[in-house]
């Protein structure tokens, strides 16, 4: 097991590995950056790189580019930026899967995204929700679990192999007992849509992503992955009062860079999330969403990302994820 101090202490030490002179960097930036985005346009990685993106570029007075670069979990978009130049021009938007989960369930990633990727500053904490297609004859948790067991291997769920949705999927199909098989996905956005057309049976995905499909009743909620119940969906049950525990609460979103990128950058790029995140009116939309934004400094996104490795390495052991 890796120890929380140990994942802290790689996280929040390598922004600070350059000693160049802090004059190099006055002019920084002086170009367009690129902002990978490790799954599909529609789900919510996009989102969270939308929606910091367009306050950070105001601030920092450049373009940022959003580039896809799906597959593999997250970690073919992980591993551009871990070989990307250390310069400030190239961020990744990460959760805990293709940071935390993915070196422990892929078995050749050619990087350790501990040691290559360094927090920029905290984004957002999200909860989830568990939801079916509206074909099914269940309307509750409890009635789906049993007609999960009274159909083994008839039913579906979809995810991206490895993300944080998967894991959450399969640690509650262990947790309920129920032989439903996973379909991998490239992203969020097509397991919803193949969920609303009946291609699959049941996910798991964001609130941010999937709170306004429930409440136009395109998909039917059945429990909430967060400790309380949703005040938008009020006789949605939490996964613990249906009795299913282990599955984890939330998910967590960061900015990161290459490590070795500069500490006057680190800085310049964590005030533009800060300040561009912190306008009233955009702070307002996210909430909405339900989204909790968790805005901070380099060293309490590293603290996050510590914090949370060793319960999703946990239920990535626990599903037995190869």
């Amino acid at each position: 097991m890796v120890s929380r101090r140990t994942l802290l202490t790689a996280m929040a030490a390598a922004p600070f590995a350059s000693a160049l002179p802090r004059a190099a960097f006055a002019a920084y930036p002086d170009k367009p950056i690129r902002l990978i985005v490790p799954f599909s346009a529609g789900g919510n990685a996009d989102f969270v790189a939308r929606v910091t993106s367009d306050p950070m570029q105001q601030i920092l007075g450049q373009p940022i580019v959003v580039d896809y670069r799906v597959g593999a979990g997250g970690s073919l978009g992980a591993d551009q930026a871990a070989h990307a130049a250390p310069d400030g021009y190239t961020l990744f938007t990460g959760s805990n899967g293709p940071l935390t989960v993915n070196p422990f369930v892929q078995a050749k990633l050619d990087y350790d995204p501990l040691k290559a990727l360094v927090p920029v500053g905290n984004f957002a904490t999200d909860s989830a929700v568990l939801v079916t297609t509206r074909t099914l004859p269940v309307a509750t948790l409890s009635e789906f679990i049993q007609y999960a067991k009274a159909n083994p291997g008839k039913l579906n769920s979809g995810a991206a192999i490895g993300t944080n949705q998967h894991l959450m999927a399969e640690a509650f199909k262990a947790a309920a007992g129920v032989d439903i098989p996973h379909i991998p996905y490239r992203g969020g956005a097509p397991a919803i849509a193949d969920l609303i057309g009946g291609q699959i049976h049941m996910l798991i995905n964001n609130k941010s992503v999937l709170l306004q499909l429930a409440l136009e009743g395109r998909v039917r909620p059945l429990a909430v992955t967060s400790l309380s119940r949703w005040p938008e969906l009020p006789s949605v049950p939490t996964l613990a009062e249906s009795g299913i525990v282990g599955v984890p609460t939330d998910i967590k979103y960061a900015v990161f860079a290459p490590a070795n990128t500069p500490q006057a950058i680190i800085g310049r790029l964590n005030t533009a999330i800060n300040e561009g995140m912190n306008s009233p009116d955009l702070r307002a939309t996210v909430e909405k969403l339900g989204v909790d934004l968790k805005l901070g400094s380099p060293a309490d996104a590293a603290a996050a990302v510590a914090t949370d490795c060793p319960r999703w390495i946990e239920s990535a052991k626990l599903v037995k994820i190869e």
